[in-house]
């Protein structure tokens, strides 16, 4: 789903930190949401902030565990 390359996204400039870039459409993406805000494909499960929250979750837990044993 290509937008006209005159329309206002194109031209917008965003402050926004992407860190991410879409495998479907090759846009920017932020670490919000699971889907591309332009093409709206599924994003990669390391590209979805979920991942995150549990990887983190998991090194605070192992950390706990290391310090009460």
């Amino acid at each position: 789903m290509p937008r006209d390359s005159n329309s206002h996204h194109s031209t917008h400039r965003s402050r926004a930190f992407r860190i991410f870039t879409c495998d479907e459409c090759g846009h920017k993406m932020r670490l919000r949401g699971a889907h591309c805000g332009y093409c709206y494909a599924d994003k990669n499960r390391w590209q979805r902030p979920g991942t995150y929250v549990a990887l983190l979750v998991i090194v605070v837990l192992i950390t706990l565990m290391a310090l009460v044993t």
